[in-house]
Formats: structure tokens, sequence, C-alpha cells
């Protein structure tokens, strides 16, 4: 059994989030304030708190109504599930996620102030950022505000990877910084969005290293664990290959019926891709109603790697999932399929799907981006907190 990475904290580490800064605020910028809010399970204090419970607890403060993101506020619902309008502590939940559009006028009226405190974990096809953005939006169109309660980039600030599309698919950003670069993209006034910083963190930290408590912001995102490899094996989700949802260690592990997985890691040994071995496994994906109610090869018992990470530092989770992914489609070639349109949409370009097909090498792959990761990376800079 692998060691697991998470539960490291650093010695002395007292990293507050926005939200813990702005209890020791006393909530001063929003008194007087009618507040919508957006938020979910991992929108909690250092003590474990939710915010809700904290502002419910204060009467000087007016809650008019609540925003509900992908997965819904208790992060119980599967992705892609929509998300429907409901009551919670008497207060209307408006649903920013399914079929239906919001109703932003509707909402916006109602308040003065949009409160967001979504954890993130890093990654630009996760879902959570660009609600976030739609909020923005809205809110500069009605001229509304929206506070952005910030909280750490659980997989580091330093490390960037992956094409750019807008942002780098590993992008290094915190939702704050993610905000100030949205309102610049799109010629905002700045007043639109104000950041309540996080306190004590610094870029190279991860999460396990801050001292704040790790609570699932979606179903499938149990640990920091999860979250170190999702930048690359997400990808695993545009191909016929399980991704590891029914089991209890998504993205960690992936697999088919029909795949030779000792073969597989045969040939990745022999690649030796950085900061990580692989070991084979065998797993049968269920349906679990909070998390995956029909995945991949739902009751089959599936032949696959687990991805263990032995150095978090050195593992490029990308390049080494394009290996995972070269790998399994020479050995497998009459079975593994591409889902062609989700590939590319989690890339940003069909480009890397072609260059997979012709045979090109990861690192050859890896190289067609290198040269937007430094531009981007200069770019982002003035958007940059911390």
């Amino acid at each position: 059994m692998r060691k697991r990475l998470a539960g490291r904290a650093r010695s002395g580490a007292r990293v507050r989030s926005g939200l813990d800064v702005l209890v020791e605020r006393g909530f001063d910028s929003l008194r007087g304030k009618r507040l919508g809010v957006l938020c979910h399970a991992a929108s909690v204090d250092r003590s474990g708190t939710h915010l809700l419970d904290i502002l419910s607890s204060r009467r000087d403060l007016r809650v008019e109504c609540l925003l509900a993101a992908e997965h819904g506020m208790d992060a119980s619902l599967p992705a892609g599930v929509d998300v429907p309008p409901s009551r919670r502590k008497d207060l209307l939940v408006h649903s920013l996620y399914g079929s239906t559009r919001p109703p932003w006028p509707k909402i916006l009226a109602t308040v003065d102030t949009i409160l967001v405190d979504l954890q993130d974990v890093g990654v630009r096809v996760y879902t959570y950022a660009s609600t976030m953005h739609e909020c923005i939006e809205a809110a500069a169109k009605y001229g509304k505000q929206v506070v952005v309660l910030d909280r750490p980039n659980p997989i580091t600030g330093v490390r960037l990877s992956g094409p750019v599309s807008g942002v780098a698919l590993r992008h290094g950003m915190t939702m704050g910084e993610l905000a100030r670069l949205f309102v610049a993209e799109h010629d905002l006034p700045s007043s639109c969005v104000s950041v309540v910083a996080l306190e004590g963190w610094t870029r190279e930290m991860w999460f396990d290293e801050t001292g704040l408590p790790w609570v699932p912001p979606s179903p499938n995102m149990p640990s920091l664990d999860t979250a170190i490899v999702y930048p690359g094996f997400c990808l695993f989700e545009g191909t016929n290959v399980s991704e590891g949802r029914g089991t209890f260690m998504p993205f960690e592990q992936v697999g088919a019926p029909w795949l030779d997985n000792r073969a597989a890691i045969e040939r990745l040994d022999r690649v030796r891709p950085p900061g990580c071995t692989f070991q084979p496994v065998v797993f049968t994906p269920h349906s679990i109603p909070h998390a995956a109610k029909s995945p991949a090869y739902r009751e089959r018992v599936c032949r696959g790697l687990r991805i263990c990470v032995s150095d978090r530092d050195t593992f490029a989770p990308v390049l080494t999932a394009l290996w995972t992914l070269k790998v399994i489609k020479e050995l497998e070639p009459g079975k593994f399929r591409w889902r062609r349109q989700q590939f590319d949409d989690l890339l940003g370009t069909p480009e890397v799907r072609k260059a997979i097909d012709a045979g090109d090498s990861p690192p050859t792959i890896a190289g067609r981006w290198q040269t937007a990761l430094p531009e981007f990376e200069d770019y982002r800079t003035g958007f940059l907190l911390y």
C-alpha cells in the first residue's frame, strides 16, 4: 500500500482563508449590504464551521438568497447533473448549474453583493471558476459587486502545465487571482470585484502544508491526492477508459475490462515518468448515488493501473497522463476509443489527440505548449496576489 501524501502540515503554518480573514475583520465591509452567497461544502473556516452557519449567527448581516454551483451546496450531486432550485435556512437557493440559465435580473434585484467562497483545485476544466466567472459578468452588467473569499490553490501556485486556452490547464492561480484576470479579460469595471486575500499562504505551498481542513469540494475530489493527479488524469473522461469514477479512488486509477494492465505498466516503467510509479489493480465501478450514478463499465471488472505519486514536486500529471494514454492506445488499438469532442474540450484543442494518433511522443507534444506557458506566466503576473 502506498503512502498517502495528504495530511502533512508545515510546522507552525497558520494560513487564514479569505473566510477566516473576513471573520477576524468582523464582516465590516458587508454590513448593511444585501447579500447573495455562492458557496459549497468546502466553504468552511479553520475550525470546520461552514460559512452559512457563521452568517446565520450574525444579526448585522442580511443574506437574501443563496446560489448553488455544480454538485449543489452540499457537494452531493454527481458531475453533469442539473442542480434544482431549493430552499435552505429559509432562503431560496438559485441554481447556477443546469439546462436552464439562472434568472440573473431576478436574483440581482434582491442583492447588492454576491459573496463567493468556493474551493478550487487549480485546473482550468474544474467547474467552479466558470461559475464565478458567470457571476462576475452578471454583477458587472447589473451594477452589483462580487466579493471573493480567497482560498489556496491546493496543488501550489508555482506549477503550470498543459495547453493554454485563456489560462493554462494547470494554471497555478487562486480563485481570487482568477477573478482579477476575468475582470481584465472582459474589460469590466475593476470596482465590480474585490478579493479578501489569504494570509500566510505562499505560492509553493501544497494544501496539506496550510493547516486548513480539507473538505471534498466535489464528490469525486475526496482528497489532496486526487487533486494532485487530476490535472492529467481528468483527460481519461474523454476516452472509453474508466477514470476510476464509481470507486473510492477516482482519477488515481484508470482501467477497462479489455486492458492488459501488466503489459501497460511494463511499457510505462520503461518510460519512467518522473515522480511516480504504477501498480496493477483490479476494480469494479459501482453506482455511487452522490458521486457516480452511471460510471463507465458499471459492475464490470476492470483491469487497471494505479498512479502512485512518490514525489509530488517532480510529478508531471499532464505528461504522465499523455504517456498512459499513448501506451494504452498502442497496446489496445482495436479497443481504445476517443470521445473526441469531450477530450478536445478538456484540453482546449484537438491537436493533442491528433498528435497521439500520429504517434508523437508525449515530450514532443508537451514541447508544443512550452512556448505558450511562459507567455501566460508572464501575463498572469499582473493578477497575482501572493
